[in-house]
């Protein structure tokens, strides 16, 4: 059995390449999964670049039993 399952994150990037926000766009179904992905990707950086921008990020978790 196990898990597999998408979520889709959307990240929002300064332009000194900090995360500002990340927006959970899909759950991956699992709220800690996806807490955790966030706090993750908050904690991330980034090229610095003219202008800030967004990323949508998908993931896949796949866990066997």
């Amino acid at each position: 059995k196990g898990v597999n399952s998408v979520g889709t994150f959307r990240v929002h990037i300064s332009a000194d390449g900090d995360v500002k926000a990340v927006d959970v766009e899909k759950t991956t179904g699992f709220k800690d999964i996806d807490a955790g992905y966030v706090a993750t990707l908050m904690n991330s950086k980034y090229e610095k670049a003219k202008t800030g921008t967004t990323k949508l990020l998908k993931v896949r978790i796949k866990l066997k039993e």
